[in-house]
């Protein structure tokens, strides 16, 4: 019985290396599929219906010879069936749970949808001028605007601003300086020279994604729980 399983074995090794190296498709591809689903199969039922001759249970070395020879099976079979497709875990894998999904196509729009965070905010990792920055999603705002240490992180060198404007912010009025982004995105979806404010240093606590990237946008909306992005 062992030799048997040894060529079985050593048998199914062999196809599943020879598809690989040879990339084999289409019908060969299927048909070494089915030569090893088959040979497997009946590899299993042999040694689980192999039985002493006095019809006495299996001895312990031969239950170890199934573990083994299941384990071996799986391990020459289980890579070429995903290499064929016909062996997708995906669906069954928990996806992460994020604050944004972003669909698209190569040649159809873009859209990324913001969930509502615990704080009521819509808040979302944007990257400015290529730089990750902590954003919130503001539609009330009128600008892109950043505080001074998020502006200098995307190279707007703050130290060379001039902070003549005044505007009114919920902290009260605050001054800030007006410049130009070289890019703004948020997932899947870029704007490019973008208008922003930066706030004086020590005003502002959160970097706020406003309307002068927002209306650049084919359109944004509200739904429940939901803001969702499109170009």
């Amino acid at each position: 019985m062992l030799a048997w399983l040894v060529l079985i074995i050593v048998g199914l090794s062999g196809l599943f290396f020879a598809a690989e190296s040879n990339g084999l498709s289409g019908s060969a591809s299927s048909g070494v599929i089915a030569g090893l689903c088959a040979a497997g199969a009946l590899a299993f039922v042999y040694v689980l219906t192999f039985s002493t001759p006095a019809g006495d249970e299996q001895p312990w070395w031969r239950r170890l010879t199934t573990v083994a020879a299941i384990v071996a099976l799986s391990a020459a079979c289980l890579p070429l069936l995903r290499s064929q497709g016909l062996l997708d875990l995906a669906p069954f894998r928990p996806s992460a749970v994020t604050t944004s999904d972003v669909t698209a196509s190569p040649t159809g729009p873009v859209a990324v949808r913001l969930r509502r965070s615990a704080d009521g905010r819509f808040s979302t990792r944007a990257l400015i001028n290529g730089v990750a920055i902590d954003v919130v999603v503001d539609t009330g705002a009128t600008s892109v605007m950043l505080r001074a240490s998020d502006a200098d992180a995307a190279g707007l060198e703050t130290a060379n601003l001039t902070y003549d404007t005044a505007i009114s912010t919920a902290n009260g009025t605050t001054y800030v300086a007006t410049a130009r982004l070289r890019s703004v995105q948020v997932g899947l979806l870029q704007i490019g020279d973008v208008d922003v404010l930066v706030a004086k240093p020590g005003s502002l606590n959160e970097s706020l994604l406003g309307s002068s990237f927002l209306r650049r946008l084919s359109s944004y909306d509200l739904t429940g729980e939901f803001i969702t992005l499109r170009n």
